[in-house]
């Protein structure tokens, strides 16, 4: 197990480092998080510790976690009580460590199990038709920091042929939004494509829609991608994205919340939760930031938790049982 530890303030980084060796995990390297967004490091580390001042804006927390790849743990307002925290993050370490093992480009991808699909065509990739109640299954995956590795767990477990059309929402800047697509892409066995004006969902894949896109669905299932400019008097990207799939799948429409800060679908969610669908959340002690699905358990509206492969499995068996 190999740490990398970012820290801005030295006693920071002097009890990281005390912590991490007092408990056999190898230190890989010590840094700023401003020397780490301006110098390549030569080693990579399994995963990265972070301590962050409160008052670090979300952009600045983005812009870290989109420098590698590996899983990040990131500290912000520390407990008053550094054992017990301590304990927690060597714990937390190990947990995310183990699942480093199963992901993306790592993990075994299932493909052998069935949702009651025709077996003579075991990827279905027909469109959406309002014709068809049963294509009208669309659930929505949202996420943010730590979200990329989240989504690969899961989607590693939700075999090519079943009933069901991903719209994902991953709060990533524009300028990395492609080469996420392609990693997520080849870490599962659906295809992860972006989304494009005039496209249909299809049963068994993954379309990615960007922060700067407006998406909307119509009746007859074709979506609409547009220029936006996000603002949140007008609410999120993602809780966009949910509401839409929300009028149009009603409750047959799900949502499902994975890592990440802030508040951003927990409207969306409401929508969903009104319409009679299903609205699932990452369970706290497996995300890396558990602001956004923790908002939405909160709410009260979730129907169900689980770490990410959990989540897929109850998805498969939900899915069996409908169909």
């Amino acid at each position: 197990m190999r740490v990398g530890i970012l820290a801005d303030k030295y006693r920071d980084r002097d009890s990281l480092f005390s912590m991490l060796r007092a408990s056999d995990i190898e230190i890989t390297g010590i840094q700023t998080t401003r020397t780490f967004l301006t110098s390549d490091s030569e080693t990579t580390p399994d995963a990265y510790l972070v301590e962050i001042p409160g008052s670090i804006s979300s952009l600045y927390l983005r812009r870290l976690v989109s420098r590698s790849h590996v899983p990040f743990l990131i500290m912000q307002d520390a407990e008053k009580n550094p054992e017990i925290r301590n304990h927690r993050l060597v714990e937390k370490l190990k947990g995310m460590i183990a699942a480093q093992d199963r992901q993306a480009l790592n993990v075994p991808i299932r493909t052998s199990r069935s949702c009651n699909a025709a077996e003579s065509n075991p990827v279905l990739t027909r469109p959406l038709s309002a014709n068809d109640v049963a294509t009208r299954n669309l659930w929505v995956l949202g996420a943010s920091i730590g979200g990329p590795l989240a989504l690969a767990r899961f989607l590693s477990g939700i075999p090519d042929d079943l009933q069901i059309a991903f719209i994902l929402v991953q709060q990533i800047d524009h300028l990395f939004l492609e080469m996420f697509v392609k990693q997520l892409d080849d870490a599962t066995s659906l295809p992860v494509k972006l989304a494009v004006n005039g496209q249909y969902p299809s049963c068994g894949t993954v379309l990615v829609v960007g922060n700067r896109d407006r998406f909307s669905i119509g009746q007859d299932g074709r979506i609409s991608i547009s220029p936006r400019a996000c603002s949140r008097k007008s609410g999120t990207c993602l809780d966009e994205v949910i509401e839409e799939v929300a009028e149009y799948s009603e409750e047959r429409a799900g949502v499902i919340i994975f890592s990440g800060s802030g508040d951003d679908g927990v409207r969306g969610s409401h929508a969903i939760s009104r319409k009679g669908g299903n609205v699932w959340v990452q369970s706290i002690d497996s995300c890396v930031i558990g602001g956004m699905p923790g908002n939405v358990h909160r709410a009260g509206i979730a129907g169900f938790s689980g770490t990410p492969e959990r989540l897929a499995d109850h998805l498969v068996e939900l899915c069996g049982s409908n169909h």
